[in-house]
């Protein structure tokens, strides 16, 4: 697997976070249609409400790009890996149950990425 550098994978997370937080909240129908579920206002509710979400990691990875290696940072960066390993297990729990589409596997990936990232610089202490 490639590592990247602390400050490339918090900028690469800030940007898809950044991009999934626009992405949930002006046009959420995407998500629905990639991850094949029915678009309803109870769905719209809660993918803006994720988007909210989305735009707090995007500020917090964004921010943890220039941090020197600390226990401060090495907290941020398993917290975002414990989201994302939840995330991915909601999503892969979601296809089994057959609720979501194959589409949810490319979220899965990208969580599991992230998972394995920030985990790996936390430990390193990189």
């Amino acid at each position: 697997m490639l590592w990247l550098s602390p400050t490339h994978l918090c900028q690469l997370a800030a940007l898809i976070f950044a991009a999934l937080c626009v992405t949930l909240l002006f046009i959420p129908g995407l998500i629905f249609w990639l991850f094949q579920m029915e678009n309803d206002a109870g769905g719209a509710i809660l993918a803006a409400r994720a988007a909210m979400l989305f735009a707090g990691f995007s500020y917090l990875t964004w921010s943890a790009r220039a941090l020197t290696p600390s226990p401060v940072r090495s907290v941020i960066f398993r917290s975002v890996a414990v989201a994302m390993a939840g995330l991915a297990l909601v999503g892969a729990l979601a296809f089994v149950r057959g609720e979501v589409g194959g589409g949810i596997a490319l979220a899965i990936v990208t969580e599991v990425f992230f998972v394995a990232q920030f985990l790996w610089l936390s430990r390193q202490g990189i």
